[in-house]
């Protein structure tokens, strides 16, 4: 038995900061403050991951297949400190039957003033 005391309670069980694209529109931003890779597994690839600050200060982690150059390559070009946005812009239908939709994504990028900085000194303003 638990109680909200107890930190195995439910009520302190930790969410996921993973952002999933789930339908055209979404949309995801913030400041660049760590940059990583995810080895595949099982039936995901290897990612690409960029952690962004949000103005509320949750720490978000956008993962992106290395495959998908037309993402990665963009995103690469924000440094830590640069303010990174995601965007679902549409659907591109599957050229195989019986396959999900691509799930087009623009990168939208703005370099802050200025030399890049660490992800310590970002996180030690946080």
């Amino acid at each position: 038995m638990t109680t909200k005391n107890d930190l195995f309670d439910e009520e302190n069980r930790a969410e996921s900061n993973w952002f999933k694209f789930e339908k055209v529109g979404d949309t995801v931003s913030g400041i660049v403050v760590e940059l990583g890779e995810k080895e595949a597994s099982g039936n995901f690839p290897a990612q690409k991951v960029w952690t962004l600050k949000q103005e509320d200060g949750e720490l978000i982690n956008v993962g992106v297949a290395v495959h998908k150059t037309y993402v990665v390559s963009r995103a690469n070009t924000a440094a830590m400190g640069d303010e990174l946005g995601f965007k679902f812009v549409k659907e591109v239908p599957s050229a195989k039957n019986g396959h999900a939709p691509a799930k087009s994504i623009e990168v939208f990028v703005r370099h802050s003033a200025g030399e890049s900085i660490s992800a310590d000194e970002i996180m030690d303003a946080m």
